[in-house]
C-alpha cells in the first residue's frame, strides 16, 4: 500500500519541486517518512477527517478511520472565527510582509460561513493580498509573523497558508491558489526531508502533499 501511495504522489514531483531534486531522492523521501507519518496515532492526532477520509477512500487500511466529527467543535470553531473578523477588518492578514498568526486558519472556516457582503468583501481582499505577497516574496514570503514566533509554529503557519490556498482552489476552481500551494509546497521539500517522522510539521506537509494530488488528479480526469 506504502509503495501505491508513494506512487500516487510521485508524477507531478516536477510540478512540485524544483530539477535540483532528484527523482530517486524524492521516493526515498515519501517511502521513508509516509510509513512512519502513516499510524493510528499521528494521523488521529491530527484530527483532520476529510485528510483522513480521503487516505483512507484511496488506499483502505492500515489508514485509521476518519474521527467523528464533533459539531460543537465546529460550532466553536465558527463562533472563533466570526469573532476573529470583527476585530480584525481594520486591518490586513498580512500587512508590510508581517502575517497576522491565526488568519488563515480563520480565513478557511470564514470561506464557507454566511456572511453580509462587507465582510466577504473583505475576506476576498484577505485572499488576494496573501496571493500577491507570495507570488511577489517568493521563498522569502511568509517569513515574519505577528506575534513573533518559534521555527516549529511559523511552519505551522505556512502550512495553514497553504492549507487555505488548496481550499480556495478546490472551492472556487481557481488556478492561481493552486498553482502558489505548489510553490509554497516545493519550497517547503528541503525543510522537510530529514524532518523525523513523529514531527508535526511533516505531518502538515504530508498532508498538503495529498490535498494537492488530489486536486491535480481532479484537473487530469
Amino acid at each position: 500500500m506504502l509503495q501505491r501511495l508513494a506512487k500516487w504522489l510521485l508524477p507531478p514531483a516536477i510540478r512540485w519541486l524544483d530539477d535540483s531534486v532528484p527523482e530517486s531522492e524524492l521516493e526515498q523521501f515519501l517511502n521513508a517518512k509516509l510509513q512512519s507519518v502513516i499510524s493510528v496515532a499521528n494521523w488521529q492526532a491530527a484530527q483532520d477527517q476529510a485528510l483522513v477520509t480521503r487516505l483512507r477512500d484511496q488506499f483502505g487500511g492500515p489508514v485509521p478511520m476518519p474521527p467523528i466529527p464533533d459539531p460543537a467543535a465546529e460550532q466553536a470553531a465558527q463562533a472563533a472565527a466570526r469573532c476573529w473578523l470583527q476585530t480584525v477588518t481594520s486591518r490586513n492578514a498580512i500587512e508590510r510582509g508581517v502575517f497576522m498568526v491565526g488568519s488563515a486558519d480563520h480565513l478557511r472556516v470564514l470561506l464557507n460561513t454566511e456572511l453580509d457582503d462587507t465582510p466577504r468583501a473583505w475576506i476576498d481582499d484577505q485572499l488576494e493580498r496573501l496571493l500577491r505577497h507570495v507570488e511577489t516574496r517568493r521563498q522569502e514570503s511568509l517569513q515574519q509573523f505577528s506575534p513573533t514566533l518559534d521555527k516549529e509554529a511559523a511552519w505551522n503557519e505556512r502550512h495553514a497558508v497553504t492549507r487555505l490556498f488548496l481550499q480556495v482552489a478546490r472551492e472556487r476552481g481557481d488556478l492561481r491558489f493552486l498553482n502558489a500551494a505548489l510553490k509554497l509546497n516545493d519550497w517547503a521539500f528541503k525543510f522537510h526531508r530529514r524532518m523525523p517522522a513523529d514531527d508535526p510539521r511533516l505531518l502538515g506537509y504530508i498532508g498538503n502533499l495529498v490535498e494537492q494530488q488530489a486536486l491535480l488528479n481532479a484537473l487530469e480526469a
